[in-house]
């Protein structure tokens, strides 16, 4: 007795548990006369401004989850910004003028003064509240670093336009701790409250930049609402305008790996090196040292000072323009996807 069986065998034509890193464009635009950018986001809308030689400013719009070379034609921006300094706080995005005003914009074209409490030198982020048990225990509010009596302070805010000079810790001061970064770090991470873990407090992030005596810094600082703690990097070099991307490996467990894009070092070399930390930033490591499957940046040239976001809705890492190892500024688009997270029946 014999009997015929028809078997069929699915071979998996992509390897799941790696992120091949590609170009989406090499050129969005021209940026030969280009000496700084930065890209911003509100929710899902991307802005991407760029100054050009002689200070004028532009932005081009695009969507994060849409076709990622797609942009705007460019507009002028009214509004004399210190890029570096923009953040998003109740759906705005807000800024540092060259001047030292408060500046807000609702569409990256037109900036207004808010605030001149103070002179403003940078924002630091958005520090969450605590709600626990439908109790609240602390309202969000925004952190800046502002000059005042010619020295460096933490000063923050409920509203943007009432601004308070900050404590720190229990000694009560106001000044930022030495080895603090005045420029230059990661467009900060905020990060909710989470009881579930025995964390009861949020946490505002901010690693690497550049100190008030010019120094370049490794470390990472993080506050819990009340005061600022360093952690020092005994691996992760000291560089100014690098960016991090708070991703996962898990789809269901959104935040637990954070990527690093290096910026620019001490002697002025750029690195294709990317980095990681599963501690929120407590300890960076190489990313090719223990997720080398996920490392592979061959592909792409050499490049700092990206900034970079990802796509919950398909997972896309995207870094955006940078400089070049000639010190070019760039407006390539490269990124790359974990590609186990887009499979299905993960999904």
């Amino acid at each position: 007795t014999n009997k015929s069986y028809f078997v069929k065998v699915n071979v998996h034509q992509l390897y799941g548990d790696t992120v091949v890193w590609k170009y989406y464009t090499h050129e969005q635009f021209d940026a030969s006369s280009v000496v700084d950018q930065r890209v911003s986001a509100i929710d899902n809308n991307l802005y991407w401004f760029a100054e050009q030689e002689g200070g004028s400013q532009q932005v081009r719009m695009g969507l994060l989850d849409g076709d990622i070379r797609q942009w705007s034609d460019p507009v002028s921006v009214n509004g004399n910004v210190k890029l570096g300094s923009i953040i998003t706080y109740n759906k705005s995005l807000y800024a540092v003028s060259k001047e030292g005003e408060l500046l807000m914009s609702q569409e990256g074209q037109n900036w207004n003064s808010v605030s001149t409490a103070f002179h403003f030198h940078n924002l630091l982020g958005v520090q969450p509240g605590v709600e626990l048990d439908g109790k609240r225990y602390s309202d969000e509010y925004m952190a800046a670093i502002v000059k005042h009596e010619e020295q460096y302070h933490f000063a923050y805010t409920f509203d943007g336009d009432t601004w308070t000079l900050a404590p720190i810790g229990g000694n009560g001061s106001t000044q930022l701790p030495e080895g603090f970064p005045i420029d230059g770090y990661t467009l900060p991470i905020s990060v909710n409250a989470q009881p579930k873990n025995g964390n009861i407090t949020s946490r505002l992030y901010v690693v690497g930049g550049v100190d008030q005596q010019g120094n370049l810094v490794n470390s990472t600082w993080s506050c819990d609402g009340v005061s600022w703690v360093e952690f020092p990097q005994q691996n992760l070099p000291a560089m100014q305008k690098a960016s991090i991307v708070t991703y996962t490996r898990k789809a269901d467990k959104p935040g637990l790996l954070w990527i690093l894009h290096p910026g620019l070092m001490a002697n002025g070399k750029v690195s294709r090196e990317l980095w990681f930390s599963e501690n929120s930033g407590v300890t960076w490591k190489k990313l090719s040292r223990e997720y080398s499957e996920m490392a592979d940046t061959q592909n792409i040239a050499p490049i700092a000072c990206g900034s970079a976001f990802y796509s919950p809705k398909d997972f896309n890492i995207y870094f955006f323009g940078g400089i070049d190892e000639d010190g070019r500024q760039q407006s390539s688009i490269y990124g790359g996807q974990y590609r186990l997270l887009n499979f299905s029946p993960i999904k």
